[in-house]
């Protein structure tokens, strides 16, 4: 009984990681766009 709780808790877990880690890939990409585009606004500017 307690090891398929505890079995249980482990999938639970490695769910949440992988959630995680695609959250994470996609914050990552939307700091890379967002400093492109600010480095493209700054480059209109000032050309």
């Amino acid at each position: 009984m307690y090891r398929a709780k505890a079995a249980e808790e482990v999938a639970n877990y490695d769910n949440r990681l992988a959630g995680m880690e695609s959250d994470l890939t996609l914050v990552r990409w939307m700091v890379g766009s967002n400093i492109a585009l600010t480095i493209a606004v700054l480059l209109k500017l000032l050309a």
